[in-house]
């Protein structure tokens, strides 16, 4: 049965309000009164600058833009589209949205004939991508967000209010208990947008795929359109869950979920800790370079926001205060972040981790679609020879039985990290030393007996 919203009293409901220059703006569901409006303007901008029609000439096709406008308004009535309004001398003003509908495995909504050649080409490379990976399939979830076009009215870009809109989607999901949501991004300007909000690729199919398949394309083969999602967490009453609590030397410790209040103290904590005594960032000195450190910040950050990082507290003077950390995410076959690594520091520092894991890929080893990854382990100084990394680790085990994950893996960098997941029962299925990353090319000491060790471990 299709879904339908229960449109209350409570709606359109209002998802942010900001104030920029003097001017207010707000982000809400789109309001039934202005469906005409948002059709008008997604057939005057979407389909002339957007990817797939522009190179479709859709616009020159009448039938194709009916046909375009007969797919939209059962979108719209199903009343999951966002809208950004602002005020222009007074009066509330649409000026950007993004097409949004909730579909289940299988779903052929809106059910609608797709009428006209050119928009027939531009629906048929969408199916395409989708066909090649299901993203319900890969996410293992019935129900997704899918979005049919995002639009920002000409006079109005460059403000990253196309960001605002995807952040938007977050909220819209968890009222309604839906965790993942799904797009068809075509262009580098979208998909760099989509990566920084944290939406990751899952599929890619270039212009000469598409052309190749008998589409009108040109048969460009360094150019995509990307399958991009995002994971949510169900983050319920239940969270942050708690996965060991212990008493030490009279003080009370507890590992748990990482707490969304406490985010940016993680990142201050990775900032100050990670980023001076992890072994590779320490030898390229990346703790020197502020745009490496602003970059991996904004990494983490993005990590961070999947909700399945790990920390240990601890009480200090009565107040319940982040010591350690373990920043973790799932990703499945054939993930690819598509963050903008930033800094020279960072680049040689990701370009090591790149060279370890193609070297031998864990869920090809593990043989799992999905995998929880972690991206730095951190304690705090003056908390360390307590065995917290342990925890950490052991913690990892739980998390992930909770959500079906039968496996996890990390490239660890020294020898005091590898023999801690060592003795956490980790296994080491390829190992690089810096003579051979710098052999590779990469600014590191050609030394022959320190290694990079990517470990993993099976969860029954």
């Amino acid at each position: 049965m299709p879904f339908k919203r229960n449109w209350d009293a409570s709606c359109p409901r209002v998802w942010e309000k900001w104030e920029a220059n003097g001017q207010e703006w707000v982000i809400q569901d789109l309001d039934p009164k202005d469906d005409d409006l948002a059709i008008e303007i997604l057939l005057k901008h979407l389909c002339t600058d957007e990817v797939l029609c522009s190179l479709s000439k859709l616009e020159e096709d009448e039938e194709s833009l009916i046909g375009m406008k007969k797919f939209w308004i059962p979108c719209l009535k199903q009343r999951m589209s966002l809208a950004l309004y602002t005020w222009i001398d007074g009066q509330k003003t649409l000026v950007a949205l993004n097409v949004c509908v909730v579909m289940t495995a299988g779903d052929t909504f809106p059910d609608v004939e797709i009428e006209g050649e050119k928009w027939k080409n531009v629906f048929s490379a969408l199916e395409y991508v989708e066909i090649k990976r299901d993203p319900h399939k890969y996410l293992e979830l019935n129900t997704l967000l899918h979005a049919f076009g995002l639009v920002v009215k000409k006079e109005y870009r460059g403000q990253r209010l196309g960001a605002k809109l995807l952040a938007a989607r977050e909220p819209l999901c968890r009222l309604h208990g839906i965790k993942g949501t799904t797009t068809v991004f075509t262009g580098p300007a979208s998909q760099k947008l989509a990566a920084s909000c944290g939406f990751t690729s899952i599929c890619e199919a270039s212009w000469k795929d598409l052309a190749d398949s008998g589409l009108d394309y040109p048969s460009e083969t360094n150019k995509f359109i990307k399958l991009m999602m995002t994971f949510e967490r169900n983050w319920d009453e239940s969270c942050p869950r708690v996965w060991e609590r212990w008493v030490a030397k009279g003080q009370d410790w507890v590992v748990q979920d990482l707490d969304p209040n406490d985010d940016e103290a993680a990142l201050d904590i990775f900032l100050e800790h990670f980023c001076s005594d992890e072994l590779l960032c320490s030898l390229n000195k990346l703790n020197e370079d502020e745009v490496s450190r602003n970059s991996i910040r904004n990494f983490w950050g993005l990590c961070l926001m999947q909700r399945m990082s790990l920390a240990v507290y601890t009480w200090v003077d009565g107040k319940k205060t982040l010591v350690a950390l373990n920043v973790c995410v799932v990703r499945s076959t054939g993930d690819k972040a598509d963050i903008k690594i930033e800094g020279k520091k960072l680049e040689i520092f990701f370009k090591s981790m790149k060279y370890v894991q193609h070297k031998c890929d864990a869920h090809e080893y593990l043989g799992l679609e999905t995998v929880l990854h972690a991206y730095g382990l951190v304690v705090k100084r003056e908390y360390r020879g307590q065995r917290l990394g342990e925890k950490l680790l052991n913690a990892r085990e739980p998390l992930s039985k909770l959500h079906g994950i039968k496996g996890t893996a990390t490239v660890f960098n020294g020898p005091v990290s590898q023999k801690l997941a060592s003795n956490c029962g980790f296994e080491t299925i390829c190992e690089v030393s810096l003579k051979e990353l710098s052999d590779s090319g990469q600014d590191y000491p050609p030394d022959p007996d320190t290694y990079l060790k990517l470990m993993v471990k099976r969860y029954d």
